[in-house]
């Protein structure tokens, strides 16, 4: 019987099952791969773990995911923000909250790429107005 395998190779397996379209197979890879990894890694893993889990329907857990991202400060591109608010707005149904993680992620430093600020201020706007609310600075 083969020794255990390290989180490196895991990560490796993972991404090439993800790639095959094996996505309850990569689930199981990543996260074991997160068992273990490298701090290095562990954002990207965590974010492609987060979208098989989304695509296997593990919406929920894909959600926890996301936040934990989140919680860490480790979302300096803004998709685990992107993705949560995605979830809240659609499957949830909590425009709101939506519209709160989308606030946060604009409070990010992410002025390196502003297309991501261009897309986080569209997505505002449009939550503000499905909850009936003026886009910041209107009416002042």
């Amino acid at each position: 019987r083969p020794g255990p395998v390290h989180p490196l190779d895991q990560l490796g397996a993972a991404r090439f099952l993800e790639m095959r379209g094996l996505h309850r197979e990569a689930e199981v890879a990543y996260a074991r791969a997160l068992a273990g990894l490298p701090g290095e890694y562990r954002v990207e893993t965590m974010r492609r773990y987060g979208f098989v889990l989304k695509r296997l329907g593990e919406y929920e857990r894909a959600r926890e995911v996301w936040a934990g991202l989140i919680q860490v400060g480790d979302d300096w591109e803004a998709v685990a923000h992107v993705e949560l608010a995605k979830d809240l707005e659609h499957r949830r149904r909590d425009p709101s909250a939506a519209a709160q993680v989308v606030r946060q992620a604009l409070s990010l430093d992410n002025q390196r790429m502003p297309a991501v600020g261009e897309a986080l201020r569209y997505r505002l706007a449009r939550l503000e107005r499905k909850l009936g609310e003026a886009p910041d600075g209107a009416g002042s």
